[in-house]
């Protein structure tokens, strides 16, 4: 089985055309490839297909679970494309939705990308809660046991986000960050963003993911924190989000309007997978 394997900033991923896999579970192969110790080792694996100029993705996590998209992920499949097929703008259409994406240019390997990633969503039934305290502007108030209360702006850029506010990441964050994806508030799962402001135009953040649980970055997750930020007045628009596996930009002007996600994405290996595929 052929593959590729992508990062931007640090969020990996296996590239796999989904004709190479036909007639496999996907997500039971999706488990084995990502294992970081028998397997090949990744974030997720992006299935990807192509008809004609059109390409689309389905993003399976570490865990074999499904996951509307990813957008570094997304970032990942538009270098792949570029380098192997000449892609240079277009519409990626992934389980979360349409995103236009333009590849900007390349240096030294790393190809630097910007993506529409659409108008957030505030609506609960876009991010599905159970229980939480509604507050204004998109603010819930949780109840989380042995951890008391917090706040939380829940979105949706396709998939969900709960984004926290923090002055500092504590040492305990991924088991906060875990305790609010179990907490019984998110039936559909969440993605958990801690993010704290650094000047009026960047911010950084940590991120517990679905299926994956903490990673180096995240293309919505980023987007996700920035729009909390800038929701509250912490910062302006375009914002630097800084997360342990380097930095991305994010744009966003407000209300209804699209958000716009910019970053670097580098293609790390291709080859055959010659292990057992189940």
């Amino acid at each position: 089985m052929h593959f590729a394997k992508a990062e931007a900033n640090g969020n990996d991923f296996l590239l796999i055309e989904l004709d190479a896999c036909a007639g496999r579970e996907r997500g039971r192969l999706a488990r084995v490839l990502c294992d970081r110790h028998r397997g090949l080792g990744a974030d997720g694996v992006e299935f990807y297909s192509r008809d004609g100029g059109r390409i689309r993705l389905e993003l399976i996590n570490a865990d074999g679970s499904a996951a509307e998209i990813s957008g570094n992920g997304t970032r990942c499949a538009a270098a792949w494309m570029a380098r192997q097929h000449g892609f240079r703008e277009g519409a990626i259409l992934t389980g979360g939705g349409e995103r236009w994406t333009k590849v900007l240019g390349e240096a030294n390997g790393v190809w630097e990308i910007e993506s529409r990633m659409g108008a957030p969503d505030w609506r609960p039934e876009a991010v599905p809660l159970r229980g939480a305290h509604a507050l204004d502007n998109g603010r819930w108030r949780l109840r989380l046991p042995a951890w008391g209360e917090l706040e939380c702006h829940a979105l949706s850029l396709g998939n969900p986000q709960a984004c926290v506010q923090v002055e500092t990441f504590a040492e305990n964050w991924m088991q906060l960050a875990a305790a609010i994806q179990n907490s019984g508030y998110f039936p559909a799962g969440v993605n958990v963003e801690f993010w704290r402001r650094v000047n009026d135009r960047a911010i950084e953040i940590r991120i517990y993911e679905r299926g994956v649980g903490a990673t180096l970055s995240s293309g919505t997750g980023s987007t996700a924190a920035a729009i909390s930020a800038l929701t509250v007045g912490a910062v302006r628009s375009p914002v630097r989000v800084i997360s342990p596996g380097g930095e991305q930009t994010v744009a966003w002007e407000g209300a209804g309007q699209q958000t716009h996600l910019r970053g670097g994405a580098r293609i790390i290996a291709e080859g055959e997978y010659l292990g057992t595929v189940p």
